[in-house]
């Protein structure tokens, strides 16, 4: 029917019609994913090439300057004045040689087209023979423009009769390249959706210039000055918000801060903040708190954001519909992933694919503006564009696809943390890990170093991945994930994750029916809990796991309870009752070859033996201890047995000693990553400068401990201020 209603049109000459109906033909199908058949394209393609008489004005002289076809700006216009003056000062500075051209790139909302135009008609002065403006239709629901295509319309505004309007596309090219020559034209490209579609357009005769806009990277077009356009800051956002609400929003002191989270919310994306302004503006009754407890849930934050004509999600969704296969499948199962920064390796395990496949996949990702690219290796999601991407994940992927991704992703963290786990906290007692399939690519972490920084770098997304893993009910992997942690968050007294990582793992431990999980996980969050002094909360823990431990018969454990239950009497100062509970478990330790276990629990002793006044004894245990460690090769250990030794030997009287083995633990706690020994080497020194009457190096040792209790956030700080208050400093 449309082959035969475009034919009739083609013949009444009506050509405007003809591609009418095309277009509509073409989203129709284009909504059912078919595609025009081949009789429709001939027919539509002969329709433009026939000849008819012109309908457009006649072709002005060459002097004569045609009417610029902008269309009205935004009538609010805010948070871009920098990128304004850019694109002005680029498109002014034409050199006399060859034209000027500028690509204006970003995702989808951030206000690239309402630039563009600003931009134009600020350009007027300039470009006095007009301004040429074609919507290329690149990233729309409407087929994009061909080449050929926009150059009929351009060189028919051009004042070229159709039937003098060649048929191939080089000569197009040539004749508007002519009809240019010694004009003076501003031509706007608005909506690329890549280089192939506009180089054939653009002007390459002096003093004219081109605009251009795309949700694609156009890193090709090497004559362009590119300027990717990013996220308003918050001020600007807030501006563009209260100019579109107008007075109704008046000024209250109190919506300030709600005001700031919806811009947000909204990502800082122009788009978004639009929606929101005109849905608050529209809605009679509804307070700014009203508007920002609705964004404030994630789950519905993307059905917020659409007032009936203009949707984030649906511009989100014609960006992806614009994606390759292979790039749509990878942007798909980046939505499994609940972070929004993203490493090559993490992609690599997700889509199955090899690791060059992944980079060049994510940087097509970035050259279409639905990632960005944050460092070497790491990717990052704008926040609705990662709400987008789970959306699309549950709604293009099976449940068997996304479980199975899910399932890589476990496996990758769980693989790595434990390699990095081995590196900071070697001779640790282990158990199997639950890994289905070892990921193919991997960063190294053999380093201890390198082990620290990746364990820094992902811990946000380590602590996510471990709620998702909960969320999905893979207990295993949940509780076995947070288990892996437990050396790091000790090294780096890292509270938070640590008790967020270990309650979800506790519950899916008891999800499980897994008694020796759940004694496992008890103990490391007891031992969470009395490193901050929770003694009580600490010691339930450890009843509660000795008691599992004795039920499944597993003797290393069950002593591994009763050696931290005996830390209970450790603080409460119950230093005999300490000692003979340690000296049984060391005992055990030492006939079941645990050597790690065995030296850790001898340092324990040493250290009641301090308390105690038994110095000899606790300094020669001590001694004992750090040669075992220096074996093992497990640094955190040395250094805090040479801590441990310094203050054996401060409380005897042994002030050189001590000194030494304080200084011996700073330079082996900065070399693995102990920030507390560090502090806690420089707090004793400190105390022993004061101690000699040396207020100047107390100072400055006390001043590098506060450094590190700070950053940690640990009680000792407060400890420390005073010292500086008492000498006056």
């Amino acid at each position: 029917m449309a082959v035969l209603l475009i034919e009739a049109l083609t013949k009444l000459g009506q050509r405007d019609e003809v591609d009418s109906v095309y277009r509509r033909t073409y989203q129709h199908l284009a909504e059912r994913g078919l595609r025009p058949s081949t009789a429709l394209a001939s027919v539509h393609r002969a329709a433009l090439h026939a000849d008819q008489t012109p309908m457009l004005r006649p072709e002005p002289t060459r002097s004569g300057a045609f009417t610029s076809d902008l269309p009205l700006p935004e009538a609010i216009f805010a948070g871009r004045a920098a990128e304004l003056d850019q694109t002005i000062t680029t498109l002014r500075s034409a050199p006399s040689s060859t034209a000027t051209v500028c690509a204006i790139s970003g995702m989808a909302g951030t206000g690239k087209t309402a630039l563009a135009i600003h931009a134009a008609r600020q350009l007027a002065t300039d470009y006095p023979d007009g301004c040429l403006f074609v919507n290329l239709h690149g990233h729309s629901t409407m087929p994009p423009e061909s080449p050929d295509q926009v150059l009929d319309r351009l060189l028919r505004r051009l004042g070229v009769a159709g039937e003098q309007i060649p048929v191939h596309l080089d000569d197009r090219t040539a004749l508007f390249q002519q009809r240019l020559d010694g004009r003076r034209v501003l031509v706007l490209l608005d909506n690329a959706v890549d280089v192939a579609q506009i180089r054939p357009i653009l002007p390459r005769v002096s003093g004219c210039a081109a605009l251009i806009t795309s949700r694609t990277l156009l890193a090709a077009l090497d004559e362009a000055q590119l300027l990717p356009l990013d996220l308003l800051p918050t001020s600007d956002g807030v501006t563009l918000f209260r100019a579109i609400v107008g007075p109704r929003l008046g000024f209250d002191p109190k919506s300030a801060s709600a005001l700031e989270r919806i811009v947000i919310h909204c990502g800082r994306l122009p788009l978004a903040i639009r929606i929101a302004a005109a849905r608050h503006r529209s809605d009679p009754v509804g307070t700014i708190t009203d508007l920002c407890a609705r964004l404030d849930d994630e789950h519905s934050r993307l059905s917020e954001l659409d007032d009936g004509d203009r949707s984030v999600a649906a511009s989100l969704a014609v960006s992806h519909a614009h994606l390759p296969p292979e790039e749509q499948r990878m942007f798909a199962l980046l939505g499994v992933h609940p972070d929004a920064q993203i490493t090559t390796h993490v992609a690599t395990a997700l889509a199955e694919v090899p690791f060059p496949r992944a980079r060049k996949l994510l940087d097509g990702l970035v050259n279409r503006h639905l990632l960005t690219r944050s460092a070497p290796g790491r990717y990052q999601f704008h926040d609705l564009v990662a709400l987008f991407a789970r959306e699309t994940c549950w709604a293009s992927l099976t449940p068997l696809e996304a479980s199975q991704a899910l399932q890589r992703l476990l496996d990758y963290f769980l693989h790595v943390a434990e390699q990095a786990d081995a590196t900071i906290t070697p001779q640790r007692h282990r158990i199997p890990l639950a890994i289905e399939r070892q990921p193919s690519a991997a960063p190294d972490v053999r380093q201890t170093q390198t082990a620290i920084r990746w364990l820094e770098t992902e811990e946000r997304v380590l602590t996510g991945v471990c709620q998702t893993a909960a969320d999905q009910h893979l207990d295993v992997q949940c509780w076995q994930l947070a288990y892996t942690l437990r050396g790091y968050f000790f090294l780096t007294k890292r509270w938070d994750p640590w008790l967020r990582t270990h309650e979800v793992a506790l519950a899916a431990c008891r999800r499980l029916g897994d008694r020796y999980a759940e004694a496992q996980t008890l103990n490391n969050l007891g031992l969470a809990a009395i490193e901050q002094g929770n003694i009580e909360v600490a010691a339930r823990h450890y009843r509660e796991a000795l008691t599992l431990f004795c039920q499944v018969g597993d003797e290393h454990g069950e002593h591994t309870a009763r050696a931290n239950l005996a830390w209970i009497d450790f603080a409460e100062r119950r230093f005999d009752e300490f000692l003979r509970e340690l000296r049984r478990c060391y005992l055990f330790y030492s006939q079941a070859g645990s050597t790690r276990n065995a030296a850790i629990t001898l340092r324990g002793i040493a250290l009641g033996e301090t308390e105690a006044g038994e110095y000899p004894q606790a300094v020669q245990h001590l001694r004992q201890v750090q040669e075992v460690f220096r074996q093992l090769g497990s640094d955190l250990d040395r250094a805090m047995t040479a801590n441990a030794l310094g203050e054996a030997y401060a409380k005897s009287g042994e002030h050189t000693a001590a000194v030494s083995c304080h200084q011996e633990a700073a330079g082996i706690s900065q070399g693995c990553g102990s920030t507390f020994e560090h502090a806690r080497a420089h707090h004793r020194l400190g105390d022993l400068a004061a101690v000699t009457g040396d207020p100047d190096e107390a100072h400055s040792n006390w001043k590098q401990a506060l450094v590190g209790y700070d950053e940690l956030r640990v009680p000792q700080a407060r400890e420390i201020r005073i010292r500086l208050a008492g000498f006056g400093l």
